[in-house]
């Protein structure tokens, strides 16, 4: 089997990694953090925000998961040549599917209005948050 074995099972860590990852973007259960998920500056903006931009990007990283796991699997039935073009075409798609799905994502949350302060009206500063409170003049 030679040293395709490496591969295949680099493969299918990583397809489970990621996976898991997508899972919890689709349902909403990936919380705002430092290492996963598409991290824009808009996207990290609110929790709310984080969570609709990964649960875009999470259906096209289940896609190149999937590619990373079929590939690792067929490449651990394969030897030889067979094994090696297996795993060089699975990790390509599964790059590639989820480049889209981070693109597309990024795409959105570029798309997401600006912060303009807690109140959600013209304030724009935390400062003055309270001011933002019904006001009697």
């Amino acid at each position: 089997m030679g040293r395709v074995w490496i591969a295949a099972v680099v493969l299918i860590v990583l397809s489970v990694v990621f996976g898991a990852v997508a899972l919890a973007a689709l349902t909403e259960n990936l919380p705002r953090n430092r290492w996963v998920g598409v991290r824009t500056a808009k996207s990290l903006g609110s929790a709310q925000n984080f969570a609709m931009v990964n649960k875009v990007a999470a259906p096209m990283v289940l896609v190149g998961a999937l590619s990373w796991l079929l590939g690792g699997l067929a490449a651990l039935r394969l030897d030889g040549v067979a094994g090696v073009v297996i795993i060089v075409l699975a990790a390509i798609a599964g790059v590639l599917l989820i480049t889209i799905g981070a693109q597309t994502a990024t795409q959105v949350a570029d798309a997401l209005p600006d912060d303009i302060g807690m109140c959600g009206s013209s304030c724009g500063s935390c400062s003055i948050a309270g001011s933002c409170d019904h006001a009697v003049h």
